[in-house]
Formats: structure tokens, C-alpha cells, sequence
């Protein structure tokens, strides 16, 4: 989850310095990641008399039926992203019972003569990871695991 927001911040300290009477957004879910954040939006907007307008939803805090339809969807969009989090979670861990390989593919395979010539350069030469991975075009990550892999 995206932790950094700077244009919401800017949006906030606006908000603070009574710039605003209300806020309108497309969809409560672009606003807040959690009920309990959008909640706490919320109550701060409130504090601060200012009210909140979702196009998506129809929703227009400054009414009571807004407010209360603001709570009904706040709880309703936290348990659509739940669902939708369990069923991505699910359908990765049944990906991998089925052998399936998660993430990116590798950026090439290395022979067994282009690994032990790989570790040789690093252990003779101390080359840094980034400049091995970049001459045998693999990820730094592969470079870093294929030196340090036991030998068997």
C-alpha cells in the first residue's frame, strides 16, 4: 500500500487553513485505504466544517442521510478490498500448489560454466553485484543468490 501521498498532505494543510468548505472526490475508496482512515478523515473534515462529496457514491456529507449513507459505504468499500485482498491471496497460494511460478520470470538462465565463471570473477576479483549482474544480464538479486547458493 502507497504510504506517501504529498498531494492528499497539501489537500489536508489547505483543508486546516479554512481554504476549503468542502472536498470533492471521485470515489470514497481513492480517499482512504481502511475504514478506520476514512473514518478518521471524516472526523476531521467534520471538525473542521467541511464538508465531504463522493460523485461515485452520490454522497454529500453536509446532509444527515449523507452522513448516514457515508458510514453504510465506508464499511461496505473496507469489505469489498478485504475480499478482494483474500481472493488475491488465495489464487496466489493455489498458484504455487500448482507449481506455478510467482513473480517476474528470470532475466536469463545461466549455464552451470557461466555460474562457476560468475563466482569465480566475484571471489577473484571482488566485483561488486550490480556490475556482475549487469555482464551476465541477470538481477542483482540472481547474482547475489547464485554466488552465495551451497554447491551440491
Amino acid at each position: 500500500m502507497k504510504e506517501s501521498r504529498p498531494a492528499f498532505d497539501e489537500m489536508m494543510r489547505q483543508v486546516r487553513r479554512g481554504r476549503f468548505a468542502a472536498i470533492r472526490i471521485w470515489a470514497l475508496d481513492r480517499l482512504a485505504r481502511s475504514l478506520r482512515q476514512l473514518l478518521d478523515i471524516s472526523l476531521e473534515l467534520q471538525r473542521l466544517n467541511v464538508d465531504l462529496v463522493a460523485v461515485k457514491q452520490d454522497l454529500d456529507t453536509s446532509t444527515p442521510s449523507g452522513r448516514l449513507v457515508f458510514g453504510v459505504l465506508s464499511t461496505v468499500a473496507e469489505f469489498e478490498r478485504d475480499l478482494l485482498r483474500e481472493r488475491v491471496r488465495a489464487g496466489i497460494a493455489q498458484a504455487r500448489r500448482a507449481g506455478k511460478r510467482i513473480g517476474r520470470p528470470p532475466l536469463r538462465k545461466l549455464t552451470a560454466g557461466e555460474i562457476a565463471e560468475l563466482r569465480r570473477e566475484r571471489s577473484r576479483t571482488k566485483m561488486p553485484f550490480r556490475d556482475l549482474a549487469a555482464k551476465y544480464g541477470v538481477s542483482v538479486f540472481t547474482a547475489h543468490a547464485l554466488v552465495h547458493a551451497k554447491r551440491g
